[in-house]
């Protein structure tokens, strides 16, 4: 499981680090920590099905636990991809959504990857993966949205 949860943390901070610590690299780590939960709930439901209702179960509970953030995570991913939209950035009315969109694919095709003992003990470890972002969530993302906002600010004085 440490293996598991250590390559989706690289794989996140490898995309943040390519796009630099800017606003977007901000917002763009904030996807990151964000859509991880989800890519492995919907790998683990595709892989195992007859588990699918409990990996979207511990979802979406996880997922509102921190609706509040997600709220303030999603007013800073409207921002960015108004940013993005006066860049004239690829993607066309939501390049922020597909940005996205391509990180959950890089991450998906790790996992594609995976042994069936790795993908096994990934799904498995689903429920202490949600106890671990409980945890960043309280302190990464919320230090994360407070930089994103106050460059946002920045951005827009």
């Amino acid at each position: 499981m440490r293996f598991i949860f250590g390559l989706v943390v690289a794989i996140v901070a490898n995309a943040a680090l390519a796009q630099g610590k800017t606003y977007l690299g901000t917002v763009g780590e904030l996807a990151g920590k964000t859509i991880t939960p989800n890519v492995v709930s919907e790998f683990c439901s595709e892989r195992d099905p007859s588990r699918a209702a409990e990996y979207q179960n511990l979802y979406a509970s996880w997922r509102n636990r921190h609706a509040e953030l997600f709220a303030a995570i999603d007013e800073q991913l409207d921002h960015a991809n108004a940013l993005l939209l006066r860049q004239s950035a690829p993607g066309g009315d939501h390049p922020i959504r597909a940005a996205i969109d391509a990180l959950g694919a890089a991450i998906r095709k790790q996992f594609l990857s995976f042994t069936p003992d790795q993908a096994e003990s990934l799904c498995d470890g689903y429920f202490p993966l949600l106890e671990t972002k409980d945890a960043e969530f309280v302190t990464e993302v919320t230090a994360l949205l407070t930089e994103a906002r106050r460059m946002d600010t920045a951005l827009s004085h």
